[in-house]
């Protein structure tokens, strides 16, 4: 591939232009799909009404399960000593 004689610039010249109009082209493709892709995944260019809406988020509330994020948990307190204590040592 070097050796092709009558070449308009080195063989390695143009395979560098070549690759970054070619990676442009894939980045570019690539934003594409995942911008069609969030936005089908969001629901993007579909119009709701304010009553479609409000029973959307109802139902949604009304699915959740929500807990808490930290739980307290009750040990006595020489425990707590103790445990401290064998955790310094």
């Amino acid at each position: 591939k070097r050796a092709v004689q009558g070449r308009s610039a080195p063989y390695d010249q143009l395979l560098a232009a070549y690759q970054r109009k070619n990676q442009a082209k894939i980045g570019a493709a690539a934003a594409a799909a995942q911008q069609a892709k969030e936005d089908a995944m969001h629901g993007a260019g579909v119009a709701l009404d304010d009553e479609e809406e409000t029973r959307q988020v109802l139902s949604g509330v009304r699915r959740s399960v929500p807990m808490p994020l930290e739980r307290a948990v009750c040990i006595p307190t020489n425990m707590r000593i103790g445990y401290l204590r064998m955790r310094e040592m």
